[in-house]
């Protein structure tokens, strides 16, 4: 640097290459040694440019290659000539753009009427842009996101899969160590073969390769958390409680931050691919509706249990176990299936089972009993009771049960075995699930060659309870299955020319 004049000093700069993002400072000290620094703090930038800017990784990229600004934040409207892929929509709740497998390729765009039109595989070409740094709620951290861009679409429809990165848990763990993660921030990533590790608090869930050597994982999210136009990703359910353990699965989703800290964000559900395709347990959003908490009732009536269905993010169907509690919730005294198939969101309470029940119990005419209830939802691999809201400083939901008195009134008739029944008809089992003994009631109407036959879900016979004419009238077979293993099994009848089957599920 020399004297040009006075106070003024002048410096030429060398040559640098196109697309270069250029920092500098001005340091001066004086005869008594005393030194000044213009600025005070930070750096003087700009950035060398002359052509249209070709690449997302010239906007993305910082000059050291960790965590910080774009090197063209700030510098207004600018021509590019910049082709990707969409990989993340609107209907996800962020838009992003990607150009390449490889870091610094994809960036984040502002939700505007034309980009919300974008779709996941649509190969835009951006030809003007301005790059703006979003804060992120919480933190002093900023995304990098297109604004004000113009652009034109070439095609919908495209691969995906061309344009995102695979990497795995150990390489997240060698950046963030480095401070490079900003390398894939605001880029859809995936993750082959994880598992959960770890649920915890606010939402947030640790997953790992099964084979990293890094014995920390990655922390996924469901909110980035975004000040901006950038959105949030449309996420409806509390993924933490919901992936399921023990599963191996491919993971997709967006890297951003919240807190602080690097966190990585699925789209939706279809981000949580197991092999199997099983990633999810029940999603526990269903509730009780009836009784209500604390609802007395006189069992001179039929009366029945409800709830509102729950879904599982797998599409698995979904069967429901009602069961009937002693007040401290210790003590199992009645569970059931909530039909025959389990599928019903309601049980009906007859006023014979219940009464019976009561007598059971020891409760006398007139007396009452008090209880609990509440309903378990399984997919056929995972059980989830009914619970209440997530708290963001745990990771367990808390059960909800809802209390019930119960009075023992006077039954004068038995309308299931008293008369003649006018129509063939096969119950469900009572009680069910049960362990090990239950009861099958049937009905006939007249005379009839009755075959009462047991099989499990295999279709091999395990049982043969009735071979023989019966009189007409209503019957109860008991079935003792001391010898068989837990699990669903199926009972049959065949009387004369009517057939019922219906299943009952034996738990030890």
């Amino acid at each position: 640097m020399s004297n040009t004049s006075g106070s003024t000093y002048s410096a030429t700069l060398p040559t640098f290459d196109n697309f270069t993002p250029v920092s500098f400072y001005v340091e001066a000290t004086d005869s008594e040694g005393l030194t000044g620094r213009d600025p005070i703090s930070g750096n003087y930038s700009f950035f060398v440019q002359d052509e249209a800017i070709n690449s997302i990784a010239i906007i993305q990229a910082t000059a050291d290659g960790k965590a910080g600004a774009s090197p063209l934040a700030g510098a207004g409207q600018v021509p590019v000539n910049i082709s990707g892929i969409i990989v993340s929509d609107n209907s996800d709740g962020v838009i992003v753009l990607q150009e390449a497998a490889a870091a610094w390729s994809g960036v984040f765009l502002e939700k505007t009427s034309a980009t919300e039109a974008l779709v996941r595989g649509d190969s835009i070409t951006v030809t003007s842009l301005e790059v703006a740094e979003a804060s992120v709620a919480s933190n002093s951290l900023t995304l990098t996101q297109i604004v004000n861009l113009e652009f034109t679409v070439n095609s919908s429809g495209n691969d995906t899969e061309q344009v995102i990165p695979v990497i795995s848990t150990d390489t997240v763990q060698a950046l963030q160590n480095g401070g490079e993660l900003e390398n894939y921030e605001g880029m859809v990533v995936k993750f082959e073969d994880v598992e959960l590790v770890d649920r915890g608090a606010f939402g947030e869930y640790e997953l790992q390769n099964v084979t990293a050597d890094s014995s920390d994982g990655v922390r996924f999210n469901e909110d980035i958390r975004s000040d901006s136009q950038i959105g949030v990703p449309n996420v409806n359910y509390d993924y933490n409680h919901t992936v399921r353990e023990g599963k191996t699965f491919d993971a997709y989703a967006i890297v951003a931050a919240s807190f602080g800290a690097p966190k990585f964000h699925p789209r939706n559900a279809s981000d949580i691919i197991a092999a199997d395709g099983n990633a999810f347990t029940p999603v526990l959003d269903f509730s009780l509706t009836g009784p209500a908490d604390s609802a007395s009732i006189v069992a001179d009536q039929d009366f029945t249990f409800t709830w509102n269905g729950s879904v599982d993010f797998d599409g698995d169907d979904v069967t429901y176990e009602w069961r009937l509690l002693s007040e401290d919730t210790t003590q199992v005294l009645v569970s059931s299936m909530s039909d025959s198939e389990g599928t019903a969101t309601s049980l009906l309470a007859s006023t014979v089972d219940v009464n019976e029940f009561l007598a059971e119990q020891g409760v006398d005419v007139g007396q009452s009993g008090s209880f609990v209830w509440h309903v378990r939802a399984t997919d056929g691999s995972d059980t989830l009771g009914v619970r209440g809201s997530y708290g963001n400083f745990g990771d367990d939901w808390e059960p909800i049960y809802r209390h019930i008195t119960i009075e023992r009134a006077v039954i004068t008739s038995n309308d299931f075995e008293a008369g003649t029944p006018d129509k063939f008809a096969l119950e469900q089992n009572y009680p069910n699930p049960f362990n090990p003994t239950t009861n099958i009631k049937f009905a006939l109407p007249k005379t009839a060659d009755v075959t009462l036959t047991i099989y499990n879900m295999l279709g091999q016979k395990v049982s043969t309870l009735i071979n023989e004419k019966m009189n007409s009238g209503f019957h109860i077979v008991p079935f003792d299955a001391s010898n068989l293993s837990s699990g669903m099994y199926i009972y049959r009848i065949q009387a004369g020319s009517f057939t019922s089957t219906k299943k009952m599920l034996l738990i030890k």
